[in-house]
């Protein structure tokens, strides 16, 4: 992994480059850019010297979902975590179910006491509720690779704008959800980014 930052014209570029190997042959170069005024979460050891109207952009290798993939809805005993997109079904039909057995299952088992007590939380839990009750559909607009992370960028109810990134990471398990980068830089711009920035994509990264 290597990093190169440069500073020029109110912009920050943040390069993140990582081998790649033939299995990796699909993933091409995808930059995600916003204004530090827009990060979701501002660390200030990483905007103490920037302006609210500086742009940061990373790039970082991924694979596009031309056109998005829909989500299936399941039961619980159909859950399966083999992949991301089986996770990433668990994960969606758990949270619409409210079966909070199945949610704390799909996240890593160090992550699992504390969702626990999130659940416990009756304020918190009727407000996610309600935020569930109107999320009908979701589908996978993009998988980015972040070492042994995957970010899924999805969207819900057919939009067409914005989006939200789950981040995943295989374990004994399968493939469960985590909670790990939240406050990670990297991942804060490409949240960011997705959610009312700029996503950029190489004309060479289109699907064929």
């Amino acid at each position: 992994m290597q990093f190169l930052f440069t500073v020029g014209c109110m912009c920050l570029v943040l390069w993140h480059s990582q081998g790649f190997t033939q299995d990796d042959s699909r993933l091409k170069p995808i930059t995600f850019r916003t204004p530090v005024k827009q990060l979701i979460i501002q660390p200030e050891h990483f905007i103490k010297d920037l302006e609210p109207n500086d742009i940061l952009a990373i790039t970082l290798p991924g694979l596009l979902h031309l056109p998005p993939t829909p989500i299936r809805l399941i039961q619980r005993q159909q859950a399966q975590w083999h992949t991301p997109l089986e996770a990433l079904s668990a994960d969606f039909s758990a949270w619409k179910a409210n079966d909070h057995t199945w949610i704390q299952r799909n996240f890593v088992n160090t992550e699992q006491g504390e969702l626990k007590s999130f659940l416990a939380n009756q304020k918190l839990r009727e407000w996610n509720n309600r935020d569930f009750t109107h999320k009908h559909s979701m589908a996978l607009w993009g998988e980015i690779h972040l070492e042994q992370y995957r970010l899924l960028w999805v969207r819900y109810n057919q939009d067409q704008q914005g989006g939200t990134v789950i981040t995943l990471v295989q374990t004994n398990q399968g493939w469960q959800r985590t909670n790990a980068l939240a406050n990670n830089e990297i991942y804060i711009v490409v949240a960011s980014a997705v959610k009312q920035g700029e996503v950029s994509i190489d004309p060479q990264s289109l699907p064929n």
